[in-house]
């Protein structure tokens, strides 16, 4: 695909079906254009993965987020991507802490098994809503050695 320059104007525009453009003054950056609107994104290799990696820059608003400004958001993040910083999991952490939820995987875990253990009123008596807990406690081990401290979306 061409590289061209991106304009508020083709930015704007409406569209069938999806279509991406590059950016020739920015590297990496491009905008893809589908029926609900503009999203820019921007495209880099990270050395420490070894791999290329995507990260949205911002959504499409003539007032708020034009081409301008998604120009100066990829400058930064190609800056930060040259520095060895991790660009992806920073916007993967900013969009949990956005969201709100500050929860980790093992909180979560947590969370289910206190639900798991909490007594309820059955046929044969109160108990515990699954009487079965311990075993899943025992089935959340690898999952929870594997994505314990990483945050949950």
């Amino acid at each position: 695909m061409a590289k061209q320059n991106l304009t508020n104007e083709l930015c704007g525009k409406k569209v069938t079906e999806r279509e991406k453009h590059f950016d020739a003054k920015v590297g990496g950056l491009y905008a893809s254009i589908t029926k609900s609107g503009c999203k820019f994104h921007f495209k880099y290799y990270d050395r420490a993965a070894q791999a290329q990696r995507t990260v949205e820059v911002g959504a499409f608003d003539r007032e708020t987020f034009d081409v301008a400004a998604a120009r100066r958001a990829a400058l930064k993040l190609k800056s930060d991507a040259a520095q060895g910083v991790n660009v992806a999991e920073r916007a993967r952490t900013a969009t949990v802490i956005k969201a709100g939820e500050h929860m980790t995987f093992d909180a979560a875990a947590d969370a289910w098994l206190v639900y798991l253990q909490t007594p309820v009123k059955k046929r044969h008596g109160v108990v515990a809503r699954r009487e079965s807990w311990q075993k899943t406690a025992g089935y959340l081990r690898r999952p929870r050695a594997a994505f314990g401290k990483k945050a949950v979306a």
